[in-house]
């Protein structure tokens, strides 16, 4: 049986901010903790199936959502990313009060940015990064961990020299998608894009399931 109960903060942001958590009612040693990109939430199809997956295989879910989106339309703003990891952290501590023997980060777009710092506060030897689509300058960090990693040939916020460098590291799994864009979807085809969704969200749960303390 799966719990559902909200990790509620009051963000600096001027709101109340509600973090689904979801528990398997016999206990897990797992966590899975997703982090959206910086204009969107965890209920983007590719976040949504991830979670999916990680509850499927077991781990206990942990669905990040960030406070500034009152305030603001995107995260590339300098001056509240201290504050947008800062809350993440609170909220994640408090999930992290049962002691979870592997933590999986799933990340998307410029949700690495929050993930990374937090995995550098954290014991990173039990964290596994999960990241889609990520963005040119968070690649240097990317690489410094064990990960999987999807994005499409034809994302714009990802060069052909990023793609390459990420190839090189033998602790990255690189998955690209042939003419996928930042979404990991074909624009005008809509078939191709479900079965995309589909193998990554496969790729995904093998790399959680081979990756799991049980």
């Amino acid at each position: 049986m799966i719990n559902r109960t909200e990790i509620s903060i009051n963000s600096s942001f001027g709101r109340e901010v509600n973090n689904m958590f979801l528990t398997h009612s016999e206990g897990s040693k797992n966590i899975a903790i997703l982090f959206p990109g910086g204009d969107n939430s965890t209920d983007v199809p590719t976040l949504h199936y991830a979670r999916k997956a990680a509850l499927l295989c077991g781990c206990d879910v942990l669905s990040l959502e960030y406070g500034y989106q009152i305030v603001y339309s995107t995260l590339s703003h300098s001056d509240i990313m201290s504050t947008v990891i800062n809350e993440c952290y609170e909220v994640i501590n408090r999930c992290l009060k049962k002691e979870y023997e592997r933590i999986f980060f799933i990340s998307k777009s410029m949700g690495h940015f929050v993930s990374l710092r937090i995995s550098n506060d954290l014991d990173y030897k039990k964290i596994k990064h999960i990241c889609y689509t990520p963005v040119d300058k968070n690649v240097c960090d990317i690489v410094k961990n064990e990960c999987i990693v999807f994005t499409g040939t034809k994302d714009k916020w990802l060069t052909q020299d990023s793609r390459n460098d990420l190839s090189n590291y033998k602790n990255v799994d690189l998955v690209q998608i042939d003419n996928a864009v930042h979404s990991l979807e074909i624009d005008d085809n809509y078939n191709e894009s479900i079965r995309i969704l589909e193998y990554v969200t496969d790729k995904c749960s093998e790399f959680i399931g081979k990756n799991m303390i049980v």
